[in-house]
Order: C-alpha cells, then structure tokens, then sequence
C-alpha cells in the first residue's frame, strides 16, 4: 500500500516508526545504534526534523517491503541521499557487510549465501558466534547441507572434469 502525500500523516505507520528510528539513531546517544550514526556524524536535514517535512519529500515513494537507504552511507538523511529499496538490497550496502572470497572472487557474504542457497543468518553466527572466518563458515554450512561429496561440488578435481575424446 502506497500511502498518498495528500493523505495526512498519521503516527503508529511503519512510516512513522521509520522516521522515529532514523532521527534516534543520529539523535539519542542511548540509541543502540547510535555508535553507527550520530557518533559517526551521520545527521538528519533540518526539514526531516518534523514527520511532516520527511514525509514531504519521502512519503510518496513508500510502500510495504522497502527500507530507506542512503545512496552514499557517509552522508545524511536528506531527499537528495535517500532513497526506498528493498529490506534484503538494503542490507546488501551496509558499512558492516561481511566481503569474502570465494573461488577467488571478492563477493558479498549475503549474496554468496543467496547463490549457493544456504542461511545467511547461519554463516553470520558462525563467523561472530563460533569466531570462524568467514570462508570456513561457509564450508561447514555447505558440509551440513551437501554430506556427499561437498567438496567435489566446489573444488573440482582434475578427473572429475577430464574431457576424453572419441
């Protein structure tokens, strides 16, 4: 659902709560986040201060699914940084994202996990749980969901793979 700038803005939306959060994690230096943010100097315009400016410039755009990101993650919140994307692209650009290599490609752990069909969640607490790196992380995810033969399905052997000609 798509709310309407000519609606008026209600309080208790996941709009609303959307604002609230964003202004305590650059505002409140009891926010948990805070340390991410406002610590880092990441502030609100003085337009998005009141719901009404934010929604103004950013309630048009909104619907159910998407979370506000901002187009480069040192700056601000202001309409000319932020954008709506979707939660999971969201959580694609944050400055915590986990790179790894694999197959000697620098990739995303979140889009890696996607690619091989494995839980993001659980290679995350592997790595911060179980102080694994993330490529072994991986590897035992993949272990426990592929018993057979898991390594030959990534690490090829030379046989596996010889062409013979007829």
């Amino acid at each position: 659902m798509t709310i309407s700038t000519k609606e008026k803005p209600k309080s208790k939306t996941k709009l609303y709560y959307t604002w609230v959060n964003m202004k305590s994690r650059c505002q409140n230096k009891n926010h948990k986040k805070y340390k991410n943010y406002g610590a880092r100097g990441i502030k609100v315009c003085k337009k998005w201060q009141s719901f009404e400016g934010f929604f103004e410039d950013m309630g048009d755009g909104w619907k159910e699914g998407l979370s506000l990101e901002r187009k480069n993650p040192h700056q601000g919140y202001n309409k000319n940084n932020c954008c709506w994307i979707p939660l999971l692209d969201q959580a694609k650009n944050k400055t915590n994202t986990i790179t790894v290599t694999w197959q000697g490609k620098e990739v995303r752990l979140i889009e890696l996990t996607e690619e091989l069909n494995i839980e993001y969640k659980l290679v995350w607490q592997r790595i911060n749980r179980d102080n694994k790196t993330p490529e072994e992380a991986i590897k035992r995810t993949l272990e426990l969901k592929y018993p057979v033969n898991f390594l030959e399905l990534f690490e090829p052997t030379e046989e596996k793979y010889q062409l013979s000609i007829f």
